[in-house]
């Protein structure tokens, strides 16, 4: 089996975290993540997608201003 080359390989992902507190407006935490989670369904071939992390600053889960919890990834 031949070694694999760059073009073989699949491309690293973009990391993008997104840090929110308690009392966060769902909306804030939704719509940027969205925009990324959408444009991942339109990049080209090839492309690196992005990765979408939701963090807090404790590593808890948050509630949102509406009272939504909000589960992060530390």
């Amino acid at each position: 089996m031949p070694p694999s080359t760059a073009s073989d390989q699949q491309p690293a992902c973009t990391e993008v975290v997104f840090i929110a507190s308690g009392g966060v407006q769902m909306l804030d935490v939704a719509g940027p993540m969205e925009v990324f989670a959408v444009a991942n369904e339109h990049l080209p071939a090839g492309a690196a997608l992005y990765r979408l992390t939701l963090c807090s600053p404790t590593g808890q889960p948050l509630a949102t201003h509406a009272g939504l919890q909000l589960g992060p990834v530390v």
